[in-house]
């Protein structure tokens, strides 16, 4: 199945986090693309850093559950 996944990060170092994020989603699925990283300012809620997001677009054999088992892992 092809999956469409956003990515977004903003504790710690959130470049590293999404690196380690892709890393990831590369040892478990195949990532066909990843977007270039934006970074975004938060909306509503508490006083927090800066976002970073980006989008990927991936091919896995799992089934739906599973994967987004996989993703709330990650």
């Amino acid at each position: 199945m092809k999956a469409v996944v956003a990515l977004g990060a903003n504790i710690g170092d959130p470049h590293e986090q999404m690196d380690l994020a892709i890393a990831m989603l590369k040892e478990a699925t195949q990532v066909i693309a990843v977007s270039s990283y934006y970074a975004t300012k938060p909306v509503g809620g508490p006083e927090q850093p800066d976002y970073l997001n980006a989008v990927c677009i991936l091919e896995s054999e799992l089934p739906a559950l599973d994967l987004l088992s996989l993703l709330h892992g990650i």
